[in-house]
Formats: C-alpha cells, sequence, structure tokens
C-alpha cells in the first residue's frame, strides 16, 4: 500500500503512525520539555521553526499555513488536544 501524507490511511481511517506522533509532541520527556502552551509558543514564534517556513532561494519551504500555525495550535490546545 502506497504511505500517504495525510492524516487519514487510504481507507480513511488514522494511522497508528499519527497517533504515535501526537502522543511524542504532547509527551514533554519527547518534546523538549514543553507544555502546551510552551510547545504554542515554540512552533508559533521560535526563529528556527520560521525559517523552515521560508529557508532561502533554491530550498523549498514546508507547508503555506505557517502564519497561521500559532492559531492552528491554539484552536488544538483550546479543544482538548485530542490525539487521532
Amino acid at each position: 500500500m502506497a504511505r500517504t501524507s495525510s492524516a487519514e490511511n487510504m481507507n480513511g481511517s488514522r494511522s497508528h503512525t499519527d497517533l504515535a506522533r501526537c502522543r511524542q509532541i504532547k509527551d514533554p520527556q519527547r518534546n523538549g520539555g514543553r507544555s502546551l502552551e510552551l510547545l504554542r509558543e515554540h512552533l508559533a514564534n521560535d526563529d528556527l521553526v520560521a525559517w523552515g517556513w521560508n529557508p532561502g532561494t533554491g530550498r523549498d519551504a514546508g507547508a503555506r499555513y505557517a502564519p497561521a500555525l500559532g492559531k492552528l495550535i491554539r484552536a488544538w490546545i483550546d479543544t482538548g488536544a485530542e490525539c487521532p
């Protein structure tokens, strides 16, 4: 089966990998000791994270929603930070 980059598998179910990633992101022992609020602050305002959205000439930038990342993380936290 081909690997997908979306949150859903080909059959529409969530992957174990998505769950594992979510748990890792939320786990302070594996995310640099960050609470959810510190994680949001890091993703929204860290210079290195920001560089990933605009890495310079000849390099591909990440997803195009970087300016909204802090808002998306805030909404995720405010709605319970559930893992898929």
